[in-house]
Formats: C-alpha cells, structure tokens, sequence
C-alpha cells in the first residue's frame, strides 16, 4: 500500500523559507514555474488551490510563521472598475515586501502568472519554437486574444461582483460565442438571469448603469480605444485570461519531441526559465531577488 507523506514542516527548509501560491498542488502551473525559477535556492513551493485559499492561510499563519510567504494572481484588481486604488495597493505589496500589514502577501502585477509567458519576445527565446517565426508568433498571440478580448473583459466584470457580495453566486462565461463586440458582451453581461433577479436585493452594486461602467472601463484599458487588440496599445496583453490563451499558442507554434498539450505546454516554460536570470521577466527577476533577499537573512 503507498504511503501518504504529509508536507514536511517550514523547519526541513533548512535556512530557507515556504512559498504558497495559487493552482493544483501537482498539476498547476504556478508551482512548476516558480519551482524552475528558485532552482537553486532552499525555497519551498506549495500550491493551495484558489486565490482566496491563499488569501486565507495568509490571514492565519503569517503571524507565526515569519518564513511563509504568500503570492496571488492580480485576477480582476484593477483601478478602471471604480471600486478602490487597485493599482497602490499591487504596488505595496511589491515595495514592501514581506510586509505583516498585508499578511506577506504578494500579488502578481499582471492578471495572472501565465500573462508573463504571454510576451513575445520571452516567449519566442524557446528552442522549441519551429512552427513559427517570432513575427508569426506574435501575430498569433494577437489574435488568439482578440478572439477573446470582450469575453475576458465581460469576465473581469463578474469577478468583480462577486467579489464585492463576497459570493460565488454567478459563473463566468464559458465560450466566446457571442463576444464579438463590446456591445454584445454588455449585453450579454446585463441578460444574465443572476443578475437581473438580484437586482433588487442589491441594487446598488447590480445597477445595469454600474455595471456598464465597470465593463467599459475594463475595456478602454485593454484595448485604450480600439476594436480589437493593438501591439503598444492597452493593456490587452496583460489583461486577457492568459491561462486559456497560452496553451493555444503553444500548441500552434511550439513542438516537442514526442510531447503532446500540458506536456508540451510545460516542456517550453521548463526550457524558458532553465535561461539566465537576466533574461527572465522583470517581476520573475523581482521575486527571485526578494524570496533570496529571505533566505540570506536566515543564512
């Protein structure tokens, strides 16, 4: 009979310190790629499933256990839902890492850690790019997230309400049929029957007036005025549901000796973050100096 192994407490990390961040604890991507990038140092990562799982355990451990440190995904935390100062508050958890006022909490500055795999440049340095040229892949990446541009944004909007009723009381939408403009995703987004017959209980937070306003300033963000996505302009590259997008390029674009779909997808970051440190994304550049910064102190 196998043998069930709790994880090992923080004091086996000998000198070093835990990491708990988002996703499946053995087929999330989170703990594959932060693993890769902490090659080397005694930092141990463990996944906990959603975002407010690791919320939680931040509220709870972090004042007696100085050596766990917490990471989430940006998701909808953005200034254009006119709601509060996203954008600071992202910024001081950064600034002032570990921080006991925020619990330790760290939160990506993109909406989620697959967006950085997402930029072109980092993206096109792995060996295993042979169906595409960089350009082409670029190109992809671009339409790839117009397809779904006004989904994400219709999205964002949902998480946002639910956030704010603290209930997971309406589901995101699942395909992009019906997505084809701004218009049709807001009215997509108002005929929802949750929301129409909550309307009354909260209707303040549901009015079809605010709702609009959160999803048109979710839009001009993305996509700063255009139809659909521009390289250089919005915020669009950082803001689409990059977990969604990103198997998609690297089925079209990447092959890998006899690997197929995750497997594939988990060979190319694999091969991308084995590069130097220097070439690495700024924020995985910052979170390996301030999760080292840690483990020196302990040295």
């Amino acid at each position: 009979m196998a043998e069930v192994r709790k994880a090992p407490p923080a004091e086996e990390v000998r000198g070093g310190c835990w990491l708990f961040v988002e996703g499946h604890r053995t087929k999330g991507l989170d703990g594959l790629v932060l693993k890769e990038l902490f090659a080397g140092l005694p930092i141990r990562v463990e996944a906990l499933g959603p975002s407010f799982h690791v919320r939680s355990a931040a509220e709870a451990l972090h004042p007696s256990h100085p050596r766990y440190y917490f990471l989430i995904d940006r998701d909808y935390r953005y200034d254009f839902n006119g709601v509060r100062d996203w954008e600071a508050l992202v910024e001081r958890t950064w600034r002032g890492f570990p921080d006991p006022e925020q619990s330790n909490l760290l939160i990506w500055r993109r909406r989620e850690l697959e967006s950085y795999f997402l930029l072109p440049d980092y993206l096109a340095r792995s060996r295993h790019l042979t169906n595409c040229t960089p350009d082409e892949l670029a190109r992809r990446i671009t339409d790839i997230c117009a397809g779904r541009a006004y989904l994400d944004a219709a999205n964002l909007v949902i998480s946002v309400l639910r956030e704010e009723l603290r209930e997971n009381w309406v589901e995101h939408f699942g395909s992009v049929d019906g997505f084809g403009s701004a218009d049709e995703a807001l009215a997509r987004l108002l005929s929802r029957e949750e929301i129409r017959s909550r309307g009354a209980e909260v209707s303040e937070t549901l009015r079809a007036d605010r709702i609009e306003m959160v999803f048109r300033g979710f839009m001009a963000a993305m996509l700063d005025g255009c139809d659909r996505p521009v390289v250089g302009r919005g915020r669009w590259l950082e803001m689409v549901r990059a977990s969604k997008v990103l198997p998609e390029v690297v089925n079209s674009c990447f092959r890998v000796e006899r690997l197929q779909g995750p497997q594939r997808l988990r060979a190319v970051l694999k091969d991308l973050l084995r590069r130097d440190l220097s070439e690495q994304p700024e924020d995985f550049q910052e979170l390996y100096r301030l999760m080292k910064a840690q483990v020196d102190k302990r040295a």
